[in-house]
């Protein structure tokens, strides 16, 4: 892929048109069907339902598949299934259970191709790796009636869909089709609203984490870019944490201020992806 202009990647980014409608109108539709609003969970379950059809739309083997030994992207649709399952079979239990669980079987799995080759120093990455998407998963503030604040899906959307656009330039234009897929249904569960739906984020957040760590270990993305990724995902989610406490400032501002945090580390990981490709004279 010598030449990356905007209509053709247009072209090749519009079939993550077809997970964002469905799940936007499925959030809107269904809450709203007497009865169904008192199952809790409705609305993760919808946005289950976004994830798949975003990898079956780009990438059909992995819902043919769900699991293959020697290609680590083709468990990700499996592991959001599986937090999905977890969540309901350990409802009983504190959620950071299953959390550490879901999140502690997917690092494993997608790492176990390099564990398998290079026992020592995969145990190192991996517990970095764990490390990293706990505090992620983890630190954003869900609650028990409207779940997922809107104000944290702000910087979880801008960072999958500036990895959807800088993965093409770092030679997979597949991870690139499946983060854009992912960047709609984050941006579908923002415009869906909060008061008839509530969103937890988990099974997003795992398919996130999937693939920031299959573009780090298995595709040719540098470590400073997918630092400054987790970066800008820390960062939102910390400042909307921090904001929290100061209930006096205007929600508008509560909402925009992760957002534009995460920006400025997005800023960077574009830079420096740009500057590798006109390096390498990839001609982007």
């Amino acid at each position: 892929m010598d030449t990356l202009s905007i209509l053709p990647a247009v072209d090749l980014m519009l079939p993550a048109a077809l997970p964002f409608l469905s799940t936007a109108l499925l959030l809107w539709i269904v809450p709203r069907i007497p009865g169904v609003k008192s199952w809790s969970a409705t609305g993760d379950l919808i946005v289950l339902s976004g994830i798949l059809l975003a990898f079956f739309v780009f990438d059909r083997p992995s819902i043919i598949h769900l699991a293959n030994p020697s290609r680590p992207m083709d468990w990700i649709p499996a592991l959001a299934l599986l937090t999905f399952a977890a969540r309901r079979l350990l409802s009983a239990l504190h959620p950071l259970i299953s959390d550490i669980l879901t999140v502690t079987i997917s690092a494993f799995i997608l790492l176990y191709p390099l564990l398998h080759r290079h026992m020592f120093s995969g145990m190192a990455l991996l517990a970095e790796i764990l490390g990293l998407w706990l505090l992620v998963q983890i630190l954003p503030f869900r609650h028990k009636g409207t779940g997922l604040d809107r104000a944290v899906l702000t910087p979880l959307f801008l960072t999958t869909a500036t990895l959807a656009a800088l993965s093409p330039l770092s030679g997979s234009l597949l991870l690139g089709q499946l983060a854009g897929g992912l960047a709609a249904v984050w941006l579908a569960m923002i415009l869906a609203g909060s008061s008839r739906t509530p969103l937890a984020g988990a099974e997003p957040g795992i398919a996130l984490g999937g693939l920031l760590l299959v573009g780090r270990e298995y595709v040719d993305i540098s470590l400073y870019v997918t630092g400054t990724l987790y970066a800008a995902l820390l960062s939102g989610i910390i400042t909307h944490r921090l904001l929290l406490r100061f209930p006096f400032f205007r929600s508008s501002f509560r909402t925009l201020l992760p957002g534009i945090i995460s920006l400025l580390f997005l800023g960077l990981a574009i830079v420096k992806t740009i500057q590798s490709s006109a390096g390498a004279g990839s001609g982007y």
